[in-house]
C-alpha cells in the first residue's frame, strides 16, 4: 500500500507540474502612436525641414523614439533622429531635416516612427511626398589674373552688387559650381590643385593633388553628384563633388590624355589626345564603373557636347583641322551617326541656352546654332578676343569675358546690360544657383 501511496504523490506533482507550465505568457503592453503633423499625402519641397508631431500612449517605460524620412524601400532620406524620453513624456514634436532628392525630382516616402518600450517594438508610417525645390539664380562669379602666379575671385549677387573677393594662390584653369552642394569647383596650375570652396563662407571645404607622373588637370566636368577630371597620366577620375571622395578610376593610357568627357544616362564618352598630338579618339566607359566598354579613333578636338534629347546619342562640338563640326555620335553602337560643318572656322567656345540652341564663340565671331538644323545664325554684336561664356538661363544673361572687361547682355535681343571692368584680365565666369 505504501507503495501505492507514492505512485499517487509522484503521479499528483506531475500533474500539478504541467499545469504551472501551462499558464498562459504575459502579454505585450500595447503601444499606440498618433500622428498629428503632417497629414498623410501632404507634399514637401526640399531642401526643407519636416516637423513631425505625434503622441504616444504606453503603459511601461518608453526606451527611445527613433524618427526618420524613408523612402518606399524604407532607405532613410534623412538622418535618424533618437529620443530617449522621461516617463511622463508622451507628446513629441521633433524636427527632420532632409536634403535635396539625388536620384529623382519627387519621389513617395514615409515618416517612419519607431517606438521600443519594456517588452515590444512597435513601427508606424505615414505617407508623404517630396520633390526637390527648383533651382533659383543667386548671382556669378569673375576670375581674374594677378601678379605673381595668383588669381583672383570675385562674388556679385544677383542683383550684380559686390559682395566679397578670394584671393587664390595659382592660376585658376577651371571653374564650376556644384549647384546641389553649392560649391565653387576650382583649379589651378602651380600649384595644381584640385580643390573646392564653399559659397556660403569662402572656406575650403576640400582639396586634392593631381596624379603623377604628369601632375596636370587636363578637364573638369560636373554631372551631379559627381566630379569628373583627367589628369596627365591618360586617366579619367571621378569623385563626390560633395566631400572628394573617389569614386571609380577608368583605365589608364599612357601614351594618351584625356581632353574632355560627356555623359549620357549610362555611358561616359571621353575624348582623348596622343602626346604626339598625331591622333584622337573617343572612348566609350560605363557611368556607373569607369569600365572601358569601345574606343573610336577619330581626328576630332572635342570643345563641347551633351546627351542629345531622350536618346542615347550624344552631341559633339568641336574641331577637325580648325574646322568647327557637329557630330551626333552613338556610343552603345560606337559609330557615327551624322557630321556637320560649319562655315565660320574653328569653335572656341559652346554654351547651351536651350534644348536645341547653343551660342558658339568661333574664329569668325559669335554665331547662335540649331543642333536639329544645323542653322547658323551670327550675332550682330562685335567683341574681341573672348576668354570665356556663361549663360544665366533664370533671367535670359549671357555674361562675356573679354580682356578685363566681363559684358552682361540680354537675350534674345544680344543688347549690353552692364558693364563690369578689372584691374586684370578676365578667365572665368561662373554663375551660381541654389535649391
Amino acid at each position: 500500500m505504501t507503495n501505492h501511496f507514492y505512485r499517487f504523490i509522484f503521479s499528483f506533482l506531475v500533474v500539478l507540474t504541467s499545469i504551472a507550465g501551462c499558464k498562459k505568457p504575459e502579454k505585450a503592453t500595447p503601444v499606440a502612436i498618433t500622428f498629428i503633423a503632417p497629414e498623410a499625402s501632404s507634399i514637401f519641397q526640399v531642401p526643407d525641414t519636416i516637423l513631425v508631431k505625434f503622441n504616444i500612449e504606453s503603459k511601461s517605460a518608453i526606451h527611445y523614439v527613433r524618427v526618420s524620412i524613408d523612402n518606399e524601400d524604407l532607405i532613410p532620406v534623412s538622418p535618424q533622429l533618437f529620443i530617449y524620453p522621461v516617463d511622463s513624456m508622451r507628446h513629441f514634436e521633433i524636427p527632420v531635416p532632409v536634403g535635396a532628392l539625388a536620384a529623382f525630382d519627387s519621389m513617395n516616402c514615409f515618416v517612419h516612427l519607431v517606438v521600443e518600450n519594456d517588452q515590444k517594438t512597435t513601427h508606424e508610417f505615414m505617407e508623404i511626398n517630396l520633390s526637390n525645390k527648383p533651382f533659383a539664380y543667386k548671382g556669378f562669379s569673375v576670375v581674374t589674373e594677378e601678379d605673381g602666379n595668383k588669381s583672383r575671385i570675385y562674388f556679385y549677387d544677383e542683383h550684380m552688387t559686390e559682395t566679397a573677393q578670394l584671393p587664390v594662390i595659382g592660376k585658376i584653369t577651371h571653374a564650376i559650381a556644384d549647384r546641389e552642394s553649392d560649391l565653387l569647383i576650382l583649379t589651378t596650375a602651380i600649384p595644381e590643385i584640385l580643390s573646392a570652396y564653399s559659397y556660403s563662407d569662402l572656406k575650403l571645404q576640400w582639396s586634392r593633388d593631381p596624379q603623377l607622373p604628369y601632375p596636370e588637370f587636363t578637364f573638369v566636368q560636373y554631372h551631379s553628384p559627381l566630379l569628373y577630371f583627367g589628369n596627365g597620366a591618360g586617366q579619367v577620375i571621378s569623385i563626390y563633388a560633395s566631400t572628394g571622395l573617389e569614386v571609380f578610376n577608368t583605365p589608364i593610357f599612357s601614351s594618351y590624355y584625356p581632353t574632355n568627357l560627356v555623359a549620357n544616362t549610362t555611358k561616359l564618352v571621353i575624348a582623348y589626345k596622343s602626346r604626339t598630338g598625331l591622333s584622337s579618339m573617343l572612348n566609350t566607359c560605363y557611368r556607373t564603373t569607369g569600365a572601358l566598354q569601345h574606343q573610336y579613333l577619330i581626328d576630332f578636338e572635342l570643345v563641347f557636347g551633351l546627351q542629345s534629347g531622350e536618346s542615347e546619342t550624344v552631341i559633339l562640338f568641336g574641331n577637325i583641322n580648325n574646322s568647327g563640326r557637329m557630330l551626333n555620335f552613338d556610343p552603345h553602337e560606337n559609330q557615327l551617326i551624322s557630321t556637320h560643318i560649319f562655315d565660320f572656322g574653328s569653335i572656341h567656345q559652346v554654351v547651351p541656352i536651350g534644348d536645341i540652341t547653343f551660342l558658339i564663340n568661333s574664329a569668325s565671331g559669335l554665331f547662335q546654332v540649331n543642333s536639329e538644323t544645323g542653322i547658323a545664325t551670327q550675332i550682330n554684336f562685335s567683341v574681341n578676343e573672348i576668354e570665356d561664356m556663361a549663360w544665366e538661363q533664370e533671367k535670359g544673361r549671357l555674361f562675356i569675358a573679354a580682356g578685363n572687361e566681363v559684358l552682361i547682355l540680354s537675350y534674345p535681343g544680344f543688347n549690353l546690360i552692364n558693364k563690369l571692368t578689372f584691374n586684370n584680365k578676365v578667365l572665368k565666369i561662373t554663375t551660381r544657383y541654389t535649391r
